[in-house]
């Protein structure tokens, strides 16, 4: 271990029993702040000639020192922990020999610090900074986990994979992106990608078909297995690929949700987001009708009021109507109004749905009185069920997840 990366807390001589013994290292810091009233902004700012806000690795350690004086080798920070103060200040990470090395912005570091230490509350800029530290650490977990790429592989083939797009873009990321398309189709394939940045015999040892197919994983947001050019665009437009790594899930979960809204749901025309409009409107104006009495918000109460004939029954046209006084349903008034903002094709659907989910009921448990169908009339124990079931979170499940379609 190197001198200039060993610091009090890595050897066992210096082993004390010190102000916050055993705590993180931001609060061990706060503790020596408050004891000894220090002012580290002032304290580390001597270290900044030149006034640039920044510092080196080695620069960093000893402002610090400096800082903490005769308590430095009490507080015992290691360099583990250094790097886990340094981290959500560091401005660009060199990824190859003979790159500059990182700097600390000490000036936001020292801030954050000294608010922590006196208010005793994280400031919001330090929050989101430590929220972006996590985001990418889960980020690389996730590369390792799934692609078998580490996270500075993946940032090299990144910079090649912009560079030689760039380099064949003269007119344009779209002339490079026509170039890159063999087949005319206006989108990519995998396979065009690899072919493209592997048809080179002496390609860098990063460009390999894991980092690759990470790369390309990336850029498919729609999960379509081809690569528009808008998903390329935003890809290659992007700082840092790692932060969007991060943010891939929800990126992907975001787009699948308007794919799957987009589609076709039964037998009369009605797309599933629709549907889900037409189960959210309709649930919300059962649960919330009325005065707001606390006793006709729940789903036994809504029951109540559509079971007219206390069978467990009701026609689709007295729904229909009840949808009506409701004002879900639209329709036309006798005023010549329109009141209701579901088309009531959508909520025929949802109750087409409704039915699958009886008969589910019936094939689990035959002989329930919760699975009869009947041409016309509406189960409310499958309506219930259907539409009303919660998550864990309170909100109510997608009745065509309840039903089994996918």
């Amino acid at each position: 271990m190197g001198i200039d990366t060993t610091l009090p807390g890595d050897m066992g001589v210096f082993d004390t029993e010190g102000l916050g013994e055993g705590e993180p290292i931001w609060d061990r810091m706060c503790f020596f702040i408050n004891k000894r009233r220090l002012d580290v902004r002032n304290l580390m700012g001597g270290f900044d000639r030149m006034k640039k806000g920044f510092f080196d690795l080695a620069t960093m350690r000893r402002a610090l020192c400096n800082a903490f004086g005769n308590q430095w080798v009490e507080l015992a920070m290691t360099q583990a922990e250094f790097n886990e103060v340094c981290e959500p200040y560091l401005t660009r990470v060199p990824l190859q020999n003979g790159e500059p090395s990182a700097m600390v912005q000490w000036r936001q570091l020292a801030q954050d610090l000294q608010m922590l230490a006196e208010t005793g509350r994280p400031t919001a800029d330090f929050l989101e900074r430590l929220a972006a530290v996590e985001a990418k650490e889960r980020a690389s977990v996730m590369l390792e986990k799934e692609y078998g790429v580490s996270m500075d592989e993946l940032k090299l083939a990144f910079e090649y994979m912009k560079q030689r797009i760039e380099m064949l873009s003269k007119r344009g990321l779209t002339d490079g992106f026509r170039r890159i398309d063999d087949d005319h189709k206006g989108s990519l394939t995998a396979e065009e990608l690899k072919r493209f940045f592997m048809e080179e015999a002496h390609c860098p040892w990063f460009i390999n078909d894991r980092t690759l197919w990470c790369l390309c994983d990336f850029a498919d947001l729609n999960n379509d297995d081809e690569i528009g050019f808008l998903e390329l665009s935003q890809v290659l437009l992007c700082q840092d690929i790692i932060q969007f790594a991060a943010l891939v899930p929800n990126k992907k979960k975001e787009a699948q949700s308007e794919k799957d809204n987009s589609m076709k749901v039964g037998s009369r025309g009605c797309t599933v987001a629709q549907v889900r409009e037409a189960q959210r409107e309709c649930c919300n104006a059962l649960i919330n009708r009325g005065s707001g009495d606390a006793r006709q918000n729940n789903v036994r109460s809504v029951l109540a009021y559509l079971d007219v004939r206390e069978d467990g029954m009701i026609t689709r046209d007295e729904f229909f109507e009840k949808m009506k006084l409701l004002k879900v349903l639209k329709h036309m008034t006798s005023e010549k109004k329109v009141k209701g903002t579901i088309e009531k094709a959508a909520l025929e659907t949802m109750l087409d749905i409704v039915d699958e989910v009886a008969r589910i009921i019936e094939e689990q448990m035959p002989g329930d009185q919760g699975g009869a169908v009947a041409a016309g009339y509406l189960n409310l124990a499958a309506f219930a069920k259907g539409c009303f079931s919660t998550d864990g979170f309170g909100g109510f499940v997608d009745v065509m997840t309840i039903a089994g379609i996918q």
